[in-house]
């Protein structure tokens, strides 16, 4: 995947990234961001959901961890990771294609779910909510202080 089209992937609008959610998830998601910031509500949405499917998971961690967990991952992959190529690969088709945002969201979704040891349908608004952190900023930036958020807590 080039970097380009990285970077036009997450430029998007927050209603229209809401938009590729389930209806029940746009509507608590809307109420969550009309309180909170979009990182707070994530980790929002994971601790209201977390505790009803984390125990069908491999992993047993509480939100933060898994929100921590969530970003890390995304972070390796929009942040070209070697250890994300293939699925950069795999996504290049999708981010071509027309009216893809749904497309977009369940495939990283599914990918980082895997990783992280939750359902992609379960993380997609926690993705969602990250993308649209960082559409306010650019990728560029949220790469880079990513970068140095884990160079501090390292």
């Amino acid at each position: 995947m080039e970097w380009n089209e990285i970077v036009s992937v997450v430029d998007i609008k927050d209603e229209e990234w809401l938009i590729s959610l389930p209806k029940y998830q746009q509507d608590t998601i809307k109420d969550l961001l009309s309180i909170k910031e979009p990182e707070d509500a994530a980790i929002a949405w994971l601790t209201a959901t977390t505790q009803n499917t984390s125990p069908f998971s491999a992993k047993n961690e509480d939100s933060s961890s898994y929100f921590d967990s969530i970003k890390a991952e995304l972070y390796k992959l929009l942040c070209g990771n070697p250890e994300y190529d293939e699925e950069r690969k795999e996504l290049s088709g999708i981010i071509k294609s027309q009216d893809n945002r749904t497309l977009i969201v369940s495939s990283i979704s599914g990918i980082i779910g895997s990783k992280v040891g939750l359902a992609g349908t379960f993380i997609a608004p926690v993705t969602v909510l990250l993308f649209m952190t960082i559409s306010k900023v650019s990728i560029n930036a949220w790469c880079e202080w990513q970068k140095e958020n884990k160079e501090i807590s390292s």
